[in-house]
């Protein structure tokens, strides 16, 4: 199991700078991904309360399908006003109305007149069919907007799995994750320099990733770092605790229902 996680964590980096038939193959995986995560709701399960931590599941998958087609299909740029315009209309009518989340309020979201399921899945198929042909079409240096689409695919199709979680919904498959430990012995961090954020090696980054600091932790030698700001110095080592911490207890300890927090907290040393 924990080779099955590193080797998905591995593919996941990988896919930063891969070439066009990897990238091909990983956006198609994307979209099938996507809507496994949304296939088995029933009619009802599709229309959901207002809730601030989730979106509609219909906007979300008209969304990133809008997404995919605004950068790639129909080359958006950054104008001379910082304004972000494309070159071509979409293929689906009204889609800047439905799915620009830049200008749609997140509470306006529950109330759009969306089209129905049956056309957003024509829309998101039939984009997924021009971002291919679109990347076997692209030189290696013209695939930025293609994995800026992957990867905000992949982002979407977490938030949708959290929405099935956060109203009840079961899991849309079997979930395989690597065993956990029940012992309570902490795991101790020693101090040292860890490298935080993305280097700037030419792979897709996100903004937000920019760039790779050096990061120091208490004991580190940290005069070749001076340079390199901002980064962080942690004054003390620290001890994790080693057990795992289910969603209803912390929820608890937040609620200040009983548990202690200092029993469930990493340890200062």
């Amino acid at each position: 199991m924990a080779s099955e996680l590193a080797s998905t964590q591995t593919a996941g980096i990988a896919a930063r700078s891969s070439g066009r038939l990897e990238l091909e193959r990983a956006l198609t995986d994307a979209h099938e991904r996507t809507w496994s995560v949304l296939a088995n709701l029933t009619p009802e399960q599709w229309h959901v309360p207002y809730h601030p931590g989730i979106n509609p599941p219909l906007w979300e998958f008209g969304h990133v399908a809008w997404f995919n087609e605004w950068w790639v299909l129909r080359d958006a740029y950054w104008n001379a006003r910082e304004e972000n315009v494309t070159r071509r209309p979409s293929m689906l009518s009204g889609a800047d109305r439905w799915f620009d989340s830049g200008r749609i309020a997140h509470v306006d979201r529950w109330t759009l007149d969306i089209p129905p399921l049956a056309e957003l899945r024509d829309y998101a198929n039939a984009v997924l069919d021009g971002v291919r042909a679109r990347v076997a079409a692209s030189d290696e240096h013209e695939l930025y907007a293609s994995r800026l689409t992957l990867f905000h695919e992949d982002m979407h199709g977490e938030a949708l799995a959290y929405m099935r979680q956060t109203l009840g919904y079961p899991p849309p498959f079997a979930i395989r994750v690597p065993p956990l430990s029940d012992e309570h012995a902490d795991v101790d961090i020693p101090g040292g320099v860890f490298m935080q954020g993305a280097p700037d090696d030419g792979a897709f980054v996100f903004d937000n990733e920019k760039w790779a600091r050096g990061n120091a932790r208490a004991g580190a030698d940290v005069a070749h770092l001076r340079e390199q700001r901002p980064f962080r110095r942690v004054r003390r080592r620290r001890r994790l605790r080693r057990s795992r911490l289910v969603v209803g207890r912390w929820v608890r300890v937040a609620r200040g229902g009983g548990i202690r927090p200092s029993s469930l907290l990493a340890q200062r040393c």
